[in-house]
């Protein structure tokens, strides 16, 4: 401002005096002049002082202020009406359970609101700043909504809803409050097995009444993270159709909160939305997807993003529309080897083998043993990289640039990887050579096909995929003939037995989950682990599989039907564990450094 100040001061020219016979003028013109030059000063200088006003008051760059450091994971803000207070959560020092705490923006005051050894999460403040709404996780079946006054106090139960079909439950589920107080907007579902639609809920009877029905899309989707207008006549939310795959609607409401017409799709992007809200005028969609971004409700074709940087998440804006918070992880995954003696506990330490300062994990062996291939995004993007067994000579296989790529299997023969990434908005396979180059698309179905690996005899790929509305087990040859369903009653994650006769899959995306077994050729589906971490914690060897239930590896005995403690771990084991082929190491992916803080965006307009 001062520059554009100077830049006028500087442009301002006094027009020189025509020539004048008139002897009278020519005496007067001196000060006629001073007096004209005293009159435009001034007049420049309330110029001035009104527009460098006017500009600080439109220009007032944005400020970012740290408003929680605390240890572990605080998350979901929301804004008292007055905004000058938020509510979010927190799984305290100890990091053992997540509970509703109140911070005071410009103090270093926090109030805790919940003390239950249940998991409470997603405060949401109401409209005359009395009660606070929030979610707590009875089961893996169940989530309750509670109301509990803004300054604490016995809460009360409002009503029951279904959780999503996966552990990120804390990211997605958000509570938003009509403008008249009477009424929330929740997730939830008719049954277990359909997605997720929205759906009001009466504070005053408990009555719900569906507002979408989001049926044509898998049970692993559905309708979140919804937020009001500041007039309550529209709905923004995130749909997502398949895992990972999401788009930004809004839905009209009459007077009595009725749809008007079917939700509108406003746009697709690249990430997940993780959080929704409108400006101070409601002209304008705020939405987090990895970033912060703006878009106008009357021209949505060109979002804006607000701030450099990314992995900004779980946004909340304050009703004055001045201030927003949000969330920003900060993790650091290492993979770290373990010496094994059998099954017994080990009294050999663990050393870090692959470290960065990001996430480097999902490691596996190659079937001889001497190289490891790996995630990692060192490179700023998650790709698939190799070292050697020792972790030396690092080497980056794909150069994808895409944000989401996952879980790498070797062939038999040490040639080649199989791999799954996102790719035109679609999660399929795809197969690398080892020695890098452009990787070839072994799938092609519109749902996700992820988490392969390959069979021992090199003939098939096993996949987990959602192409009949739920996750199952799936095998298909590399060249991409002979596709063939293996479970019937979900699966995910598979791997091979040593002995190639029986697949090994967890059962869900719940955590913990369970492990289960069945033939190569889809025949015998059972249970054989009741309880682990989920995902690919797990890894089956001759006599028995190492998995982690969690923080401790443990080895469930075939010949004996028990269960050892092989390794208590000090911190969140991450991203998968394997076994060398000589079963001397176990690797594993440890969270060394993990946690996320709130962020307080002033002047936000």
């Amino acid at each position: 401002m001062q520059a554009d100040l100077q830049a006028l001061r500087e442009g301002i020219s006094i027009p020189s005096s025509h020539p004048n016979s008139n002897q009278h003028f020519k005496q007067h013109k001196s000060l006629f002049l001073l007096a004209a030059a005293v009159i435009l000063f001034s007049v420049l200088g309330l110029m001035w002082l009104f527009l460098g006003q006017s500009n600080d008051m439109r220009y007032t760059p944005l400020q970012i202020k740290p408003l929680t450091s605390l240890i572990g994971i605080e998350a979901h803000p929301s804004f008292s009406p007055d905004g000058n207070q938020v509510a979010f959560t927190w799984n305290g020092k100890q990091e053992d359970n997540y509970d509703i705490y109140v911070r005071l923006i410009g103090t270093e005051s926090i109030s805790r609101l919940t003390t239950d050894s249940k998991a409470d999460f997603r405060p949401s403040w109401s409209p005359d700043g009395s009660r606070i709404a929030f979610q707590r996780e009875e089961s893996r079946e169940k989530t309750s909504i509670y109301i509990v006054p803004s300054i604490g106090g016995q809460g009360r139960k409002v009503t029951e809803v279904y959780p999503p079909n996966y552990g990120y439950l804390h990211r997605y589920n958000k509570i938003a409050w009509h403008p008249d107080g009477k009424w929330l907007v929740v997730s939830d579902k008719s049954s277990a097995d359909e997605p997720l639609g929205l759906f009001l809920v009466s504070l005053e009877t408990g009555e719900k009444r569906r507002l979408t029905f989001p049926d044509s899309i898998s049970s692993t989707g559905g309708d979140f993270c919804a937020s009001f207008s500041k007039d309550g006549k529209s709905i923004v939310f995130s749909r997502m159709t398949t895992w990972l795959k999401c788009a930004l609607y809004a839905l009209d409401l009459s007077s009595d909160l009725e749809p008007v017409d079917k939700p509108k799709r406003i746009i697709s992007p690249e990430h997940y939305i993780d959080g929704t809200g409108f400006n101070n005028d409601d002209t304008e969609i705020i939405y987090s997807s990895d970033n912060l971004w703006r878009i106008s409700r009357s021209d949505p074709s060109n979002p804006t993003q607000v701030l450099p940087g990314n992995k900004i998440a779980d946004i909340a804006i304050s009703p004055q529309g001045n201030r927003l918070v949000y969330r920003q992880g900060q993790n650091e995954v290492n993979i770290w080897r373990m010496s094994l003696t059998d099954t017994s506990i080990t009294d050999h330490p663990a050393d870090r083998l692959i470290s960065s300062t990001g996430i480097d994990g999902e490691p596996v062996y190659s079937p001889e043993g001497l190289k490891i291939a790996f995630l990692s995004n060192r490179s700023g993007i998650q790709e698939i990289w190799i070292c050697d067994s020792n972790g030396s000579n690092i080497f980056q296989v794909t150069s994808l640039e895409k944000t989401f790529t996952n879980g790498p299997s070797w062939s038999p023969d040490g040639e080649f990887i199989v791999f799954d990434t996102i790719f035109e908005r679609k999660q399929d396979l795809y197969i690398v050579n080892v020695e890098g180059g452009n990787p070839r698309r072994l799938t092609t179905h519109p749902d996700v096909d992820w988490l392969a690996a390959w069979s021992r005899d090199g003939e098939w790929i096993y996949f987990a995929s959602h192409r009949t509305g739920k996750s199952q087990v799936w095998k298909i040859k590399p060249d991409g003939s002979g596709l063939k369903q293996l479970t019937q009653n979900g699966g995910l994650a598979p791997l091979e037995s040593p002995d190639g006769q029986t697949i090994y899959y967890a059962k869900d995306r719940s955590y913990p989950t369970s492990i289960w077994e069945v033939t190569v050729n889809g025949e015998k589906e059972q249970q054989v682990v009741e309880q682990f971490k989920g995902w690919r914690k797990f890894f089956p060897v001759e006599n028995g599989i190492y998995f982690v239930l969690y923080r401790d590896i443990k080895f469930f005995n075939f010949d004996t039907g028990k269960t050892k403690a092989v390794a208590k771990l000090e911190r969140n084991e991450d991203y998968g564990i394997t076994v060398s082929p000589d079963r001397r190491y176990l690797l594993y992916g440890l969270r060394d450094r993990s946690g996320s803080d709130l962020f307080l965006l002033e002047n936000f307009k």
